[in-house]
């Protein structure tokens, strides 16, 4: 089976995102000038938006790329962990800390390091990657449309949490 996910259909309009990892084992990353991450088990997401040339299509297109020159936070993660899945919602308006702070809400959600992924974050989010719980996944898939690696998107009748993706976020 393919384990990338597939992004024809994503929009070159500008919207939010939210990349979707799960970590089988435990994880040390270093994220540049930040530090070490350790990442225990579990499930992960990193929450942007893509305002620029290209949209939602460039932006994540660029994150799920292998051997691209590493800028954001999230890319030292994505050398490490690859997203099992995608959720994007077309719009204007940037919703990146308003999707945070819904997930910082639910209860089990975890800030692994302070500050990881929200360099840029104007609105005071403690991090815009954040250690979540399934049933948080799952509440999130009603925020817009879902890419997975097994190239099913939102509606069909597989969850997001299907056993055939457990075992598929990990780099080599």
């Amino acid at each position: 089976m393919d384990a990338r996910i597939r992004t024809q259909e994503i929009p070159r309009e500008p919207g939010t995102y939210a990349l979707i990892f799960h970590v089988t084992r435990t994880c040390t990353c270093v994220v540049g000038k930040r530090g070490t991450v350790t990442l225990s088990p579990g499930y992960y997401v990193y929450v942007g938006s893509a305002h620029g040339p290209g949209g939602l299509a460039a932006r994540l297109r660029r994150h799920l790329r292998e051997g691209k020159r590493l800028h954001w936070h999230i890319d030292y993660i994505t050398q490490h962990v690859a997203p099992v899945a995608v959720l994007y919602a077309v719009g204007r308006e940037p919703q990146e800390c308003m999707w945070v702070q819904q997930v910082l809400d639910r209860p089990g959600t975890l800030v692994p390091m302070f500050g990881l992924g929200s360099g840029d974050c104007r609105s005071g989010c403690p991090a815009h990657f954040l250690r979540v719980t399934e049933e948080t996944l799952q509440e999130m898939q009603a925020w817009g449309t879902m890419l997975r690696q097994d190239g099913t998107r939102d509606g069909a009748a597989d969850p997001l949490i299907q056993p055939n993706l457990q075992a598929q976020g990990e780099r080599s």
